[in-house]
């Protein structure tokens, strides 16, 4: 069981509800209505309900005759819409949860047995909001018709979570402000985000408004700014600041912006490639790595150049043929995908083998020793210098004989792994 009473990670706001708040408010300012303040108690009442439904009581409550509404029932409150004294069960919630609300709570409630959870954000919440427009008891409370006509809303909160969604209402403003953003770092959003910080600056108050009201809505980054490969691409940066993921944030948009500096400037999937130790420890995660070269790396002289991203290629024929000459993507892939598949890295060296050879003074000598792209192939031929050829049919390139009846050829191939080198004329 799921314990209602503490704090659970639903209780901030994601992308899909920040979008239904916005939808929500769109649709009110189309009928003159005035938004509505978001509200940290009421977002965590909202949350813990879909929560306890999903979770502790698996569906929501069913009816057991028609109008009794059950569905707004908790895991330990039932609700009947026919019993008067069970309405506690719905309006008391946010002060029974101890969220800081003292005022009445108004349900609207979308459950089922399958997942609300659409595509994007966007279909998640114009499939909801549609759904309460469509029914005339939901769309009343949304829109303060018939008997909802003389409430005044002054906080909501909203939950989407697995098979249920949830808008609260409530009269009375929150004192408990506003809600918290799943994962929202403010300076990093406007850091990411280099419009805004060249208007917003540092004003996280503004930028966390702004993502709330129109960056979500958007589909902007939250993440696109990493402080570690920013500071990891700096020495003077490393040197004033560390690793300290905040006043690189400040930084870049106080300065970094202006002075033209990059915020990629660390390659982190080169530094994860040349360090196989780090791959195996941080797979494919940039931050880590970043922060690891900060912090470690740089002292360790560790490399950040070991990988050939040319020779992955080479040894991986459809891995050419997906990224051509982009090596940076090539480099990208081992890191995400190639290094856990066991990717080979570069083409081995390849031994070819020839019959003995014949002829005068051939004293029964092999041509058989490791061969390396481009490098030179010598054996001594029956009666005069001869061209070479691979087995598989693909010409030696001739080179001119060092020593009297000695043919040299190069090995142009690099996919030429266990071919058999003949000389012509041999017997």
């Amino acid at each position: 069981m799921v314990n209602i009473y503490a704090p659970n990670a639903q209780d901030g706001l994601s992308s899909a509800e920040i979008v239904l708040y916005d939808q929500l408010m769109d649709y009110r300012t189309q009928l003159g209505l005035p938004a509505i303040p978001l509200s940290k108690a009421l977002t965590t009442t909202a949350a813990r309900h879909v929560v306890d439904i999903a979770d502790n009581l698996g569906t929501a409550v069913p009816d057991q005759s028609p109008g009794e509404s059950r569905a707004h029932s908790w895991s330990d409150a039932a609700y009947n819409a026919k019993d008067a004294a069970s309405y506690g069960a719905m309006w008391s919630a946010p002060a029974r949860l101890g969220t800081g609300y003292a005022g009445y709570g108004f349900e609207n409630l979308i459950t089922g047995t399958g997942s609300v959870v659409r595509g994007t954000p966007e279909q998640t919440a114009s499939v909801l909001l549609t759904a309460w427009k469509m029914s005339p008891s939901h769309n009343a409370v949304m829109t303060n018709q018939g008997d909802w006509k003389p409430y005044s809303w002054n906080a909501v909160g909203v939950a989407v979570y697995k098979n249920s969604a949830a808008i609260w209402f409530g009269r009375e403003a929150d004192p408990t402000g506003g809600p918290a953003i799943d994962g929202f770092d403010p300076l990093r959003y406007l850091a990411g985000n280099a419009d805004l910080a060249r208007v917003i600056g540092t004003d996280t108050a503004a930028a966390r408004s702004h993502y709330i009201q129109s960056g979500a809505r958007e589909g902007r980054s939250t993440t696109a700014f990493n402080p570690y490969q920013y500071l990891a691409g700096y020495g003077d940066l490393m040197a004033a600041f560390g690793s300290d993921a905040q006043a690189a944030e400040i930084h870049y948009i106080q300065s970094g912006l202006r002075e033209g500096r990059s915020a990629t400037a660390f390659n982190a999937d080169a530094y994860l490639a040349s360090n196989p130790d780090l791959l195996a420890a941080f797979g494919s995660d940039r931050n880590a790595a970043s922060r690891h070269y900060i912090e470690s790396g740089r002292t360790e002289q560790r490399r950040l150049d070991g990988f050939d991203a040319a020779a992955y290629e080479r040894a991986n024929p459809d891995i050419a043929a997906a990224f051509g000459a982009d090596l940076t993507a090539a480099t990208r892939h081992y890191v995400e995908y190639g290094y856990r598949e066991h990717r080979r890295t570069a083409v081995p060296p390849v031994t070819a083998q020839a019959a003995p050879l014949a002829g005068p003074g051939a004293d029964g000598l092999q041509s058989s020793a490791p061969l390396e792209e481009g490098g030179p192939v010598i054996g001594r031929p029956a009666e005069a210098p001869v061209d070479l050829t691979w087995t598989a049919g693909v010409p030696a390139v001739p080179l001119a004989a060092p020593l009297a009846g000695i043919g040299m050829g190069a090995f142009p191939r690099s996919d030429a792994q266990g071919l058999t080198l003949a000389f012509a004329g041999l017997v």
